[in-house]
């Protein structure tokens, strides 16, 4: 029995010994920028049983501090925001239990020892908004990283070292100056998510076709001519990102039964095919500084039955897409910065879930009159156009609807939406009650 308390006090005494040193490694760390804690230290700092778990060194950090290693349990560690940080050394690895290491927004950061790196259990690396022109090698050999990001640095190439991680399922690449993909991407056999926009990258490698469970790829910003075909022979995408100079979405889409989003940006788009409306499982499909001058909506579109959000912003629409009309499962309708697009049709009064509609900076003259007998609307944004007045059908939605109407010439309004509004700002709102008919 003496033996069992005597075991039981030299654990204890362990444990206790354990605790204060981490509390001391704690003050030392603060001593060494003045005491001073930014405010990733004060949101993120989390201690369990006298055990530092999450730390973060944040905006004062001219150099990391040796005593970071005292914290025998951490298992996250944040490197933010630090502005005259220019090194992380090697002596990282010795935190053992570390599975996150976020080091992002250091602008003076470039050199990575890759001693740093080598710690079996790490599930997530975050490289984000640094100075880094390649990535250490080390980090390839680890055979349980799920996440990697090195986002918005000065990585040049990406080198087939790549291949070997088995375990990745997120890769974001975005922002850097990289001009292909090594065919070993191929082998990233557990990829979920690709993002390599904002690169000068021009093709994609055939290897890709092997990437069975890719979900996610965001491509935009990037130097691709044209529609890439071989997005078509991936059924396991969901969502899609892209832009290219000319965009023909190829009548092949419809085999990506599995796609819930379509996002293009900064394209001229020449086509869209009617056997997109075969993407039963489409939820949202938006463009953005894009041109869409020449473009129909073809009327197969209608079967796009569990389309949530449509999206056009300063994209040139020139005609209202007459097949959001009636869709059953439309919540979200957003049409702005478009200066050709003058007139909205009649019709929406048939979605009965559409609660949100966004016109703002377009050069509408008038609103339909059946606009008031869409039931669940709550939101209408028409403020920047050129309307007059509006639709007296509005007196049925009153109680709920929120309007935003500044923007816009206003001449008269209908007696039954006066208490609806204020009318007493000339400079930004409806005319005074005085010109109301």
């Amino acid at each position: 029995m003496k033996k069992i308390l005597i075991v039981l006090c030299i654990l204890l005494s362990s444990f206790s010994c354990a605790v204060q040193q981490e509390f001391i490694a704690d003050q030392k760390i603060l001593e060494s920028v003045g005491n001073k804690k930014s405010s990733s230290y004060q949101l993120n700092t989390r201690i369990e049983d006298g055990h530092y778990k999450y730390y973060a060194l944040g905006k004062y950090f001219k150099e990391i501090p040796k005593e970071i290693t005292a914290f025998s349990e951490i298992e996250t560690l944040q490197i933010t925001a630090n502005k005259e940080l220019k090194e992380i050394p090697g002596f990282l690895n010795k935190l053992s239990t570390l599975k996150t290491l976020i080091i992002s927004y250091n602008p003076k950061l470039t050199e990575l020892d890759p001693n740093a790196f080598k710690i079996e259990g790490l599930r997530k690396i975050e490289l984000s908004d640094n100075q880094i022109n390649s990535i250490p090698p080390s980090i390839y050999s680890l055979d349980n990283l799920e996440q990697l990001k090195i986002d918005k640095n000065l990585i040049l190439n990406l080198p087939k070292e790549i291949g070997q991680m088995k375990s990745l399922k997120v890769l974001k690449l975005s922002s850097n100056q990289i001009e292909s993909l090594p065919d070993e991407i191929g082998n990233l056999e557990n990829l979920e998510e690709l993002y390599i926009d904002d690169n000068p990258i021009s093709e994609l490698p055939k290897s890709m076709l092997k990437l069975t469970k890719l979900r996610k790829l965001r491509m935009y910003g990037t130097e691709f001519k044209k529609f890439p075909l071989i997005l078509t022979q991936m059924p396991s995408l969901e969502e899609i990102f892209f832009s290219a100079d000319t965009i023909e979405i190829p009548p092949s889409i419809k085999k990506l039964k599995s796609l819930k989003k379509i996002r293009v940006f900064n394209s001229y788009v020449k086509k869209i095919p009617p056997e997109l409306g075969e993407l039963k499982n489409l939820e949202y499909f938006s463009f953005s500084n894009s041109d869409l001058s020449k473009v129909q909506f073809p009327s197969e579109l209608m079967g796009l039955n569990k389309l949530i959000s449509f999206s056009v912003k300063k994209s040139r629409l020139n005609h209202f897409p007459t097949f959001l009309s009636g869709l059953d499962s439309l919540e979200i309708i957003s049409i702005r910065n478009n200066q050709d697009f003058t007139q909205l049709s009649e019709g929406l009064a048939l979605c009965p879930k559409l609660r949100s509609l966004d016109l703002r900076n377009n050069n509408i003259s008038s609103l339909p009159e059946d606009i008031g007998l869409i039931k669940e609307l709550y939101y209408l944004n028409i403020e920047n156009n050129r309307l007059t007045t509006l639709p007296a059908s509005l007196q049925y939605n009153k109680a709920n609807l929120g309007i935003m109407y500044y923007g816009n010439p206003w001449k008269w309004l209908p007696r039954e939406l006066v208490e609806n509004f204020e009318t007493d700002d000339t400079r930004h709102g409806l005319p005074p009650v005085a010109e109301i008919r």
